[in-house]
């Protein structure tokens, strides 16, 4: 019995001892900003998705969708673009992403699809999109015997995130 009551002593006595280090520990600690994070990406390709709609085998004419301003320029634009929008120290990317880019008979862009389907991508996901949005040149659609079709294109990226720990100690 009095082995007991010691066991129930000292669990006691540590408990409390717990409790006091946990109360000061607020007022005694401070929380510095440290770290950095660096993100980088390779735009990986442009890439037009197959059209089943045109088939070559059939005697049918495709010609892809194309930029404008030409692919170098698209590829400058849209890495600007995304330098100006994605906030690399709100979230953290790591992986193969793409954006797919459903261009109308017209040229103009009339949908952006980003994914993989990843959780906790919503803003990052949003400011892709936003970058692409605000590119300026016009797309030449792609064409099916010469009549304009609508076509989809995808964009490769390859995101890199690291955190760098600035503490000095």
């Amino acid at each position: 019995m009095k082995k007991i009551a010691l066991v129930f002593s000292l669990i006691s006595a540590f408990s409390f001892a717990q409790t006091d280090v946990e109360d000061q520990a607020p007022e005694s600690m401070v929380s510095l900003q440290t770290a950095q994070n660096v993100m980088t990406y390779d735009l990986r390709g442009i890439y037009q998705i197959a059209d089943k709609t045109c088939p070559a085998d059939q005697g049918h004419t495709f010609n892809s969708v194309k930029y404008s301003e030409g692919e170098q320029q698209l590829n400058t634009d849209l890495k600007k673009r995304i330098n100006q929008y994605l906030n690399s120290d709100a979230y953290a990317a790591d992986g193969h992403f793409y954006i797919d880019l459903t261009i109308s008979k017209s040229g103009d862009i009339k949908q952006i699809n980003v994914g993989p389907d990843v959780p906790n991508t919503r803003y990052f996901y949003e400011d892709l999109k936003s970058a692409v949005k605000k590119l300026k040149g016009k797309w030449i659609p792609a064409s099916c015997d010469a009549t304009p079709i609508e076509s989809k294109v995808r964009v490769k990226l390859l995101f890199d995130s690291l955190v760098i720990d600035n503490n000095a100690n």
